[in-house]
């Protein structure tokens, strides 16, 4: 065997080998994603946006993960999305306690925090949350930040004879 053909044999395997890893890796990232239901019981909230939810989502109330999200359908009736949520048994959630979509960071993942209510009931199996806080996604965000501090810029250069003087506390603000 010449050079030539040892260099291309070990090119092969080496391809082989990356192709192995890869699958591998891939397979084992398939089998840690989301299994199935959860044990527990089940809580529903309608969203309007639910943008970065999915099945195995994370549920926290308080800081800390005590469920996941189960199902999501949208529902042609009410034009909204049904999130079906899975709960540890031990973890009560009182009625009135409201569920928002939130991002974990500026970039990270999306998941459900439940900041609870005051009532002295305890929501059960099949209950639906009534206060919920759709996802904001995050270009709409910064283009409200970028219009707020634009507006507040050209109030800040306009002329001293263009602001309005009807408020009798302007003066307290030079």
């Amino acid at each position: 065997m010449g050079e030539v053909s040892r260099h291309e044999i070990k090119h092969i395997l080496l391809g082989m080998l990356v192709m192995g890893l890869t699958a591998a890796l891939f397979l084992l990232s398939y089998q840690s994603g989301p299994k199935g239901e959860a044990a527990g019981y089940l809580l529903s909230a309608r969203f309007n946006a639910t943008d970065g939810i999915s099945v195995g989502s994370e549920v926290v109330l308080t800081g800390i993960k005590v469920g996941q999200v189960t199902a999501r359908e949208y529902d042609t009736k009410r034009q909204n999305v049904l999130v079906k949520m899975a709960f540890q048994e031990k973890v009560t959630v009182p009625h009135e306690s409201t569920i928002s979509i939130v991002s974990d960071g500026l970039l990270g993942s999306k998941y459900l925090k439940i900041e609870p209510g005051g009532s002295e009931a305890n929501m059960k199996s099949g209950d639906i949350f009534e206060f919920v806080q759709d996802s904001i996604p995050l270009l709409e965000l910064l283009e409200k930040i970028v219009i707020e501090a634009e507006e507040k810029r050209a109030r800040a250069t306009a002329p001293a004879s263009a602001k309005k003087t009807d408020n009798p506390f302007s003066v307290l603000n030079p």
